[in-house]
């Protein structure tokens, strides 16, 4: 557990497809998304930037789109 810029949070190690590793913030959103699609480890997932967008309350926000590809059986 790290503190972040939103209070105490996890960090998820994610490796590229080039081979690199960074650390992802497991925000409330974030980890929400991963939970719904049964995210587990050694499955793919893509976390994807669509820019910074204006939300309803006039406050500025990231958005992302997740993808949970489940890990093949025996692969």
């Amino acid at each position: 557990m790290m503190s972040g810029p939103f209070g105490d949070q996890r960090q998820m190690i994610v490796q590229t497809p080039a081979g690199d590793l960074v650390a992802v913030w497991m925000t409330v959103w974030l980890t929400a998304q991963m939970k719904s699609q049964d995210a587990e480890r050694g499955d793919l997932v893509s976390v994807t930037f669509h820019g910074r967008e204006i939300g309803k309350s006039g406050k500025a926000f990231n958005r992302y789109a997740v993808t949970v590809l489940k890990e093949a059986n025996g692969a």
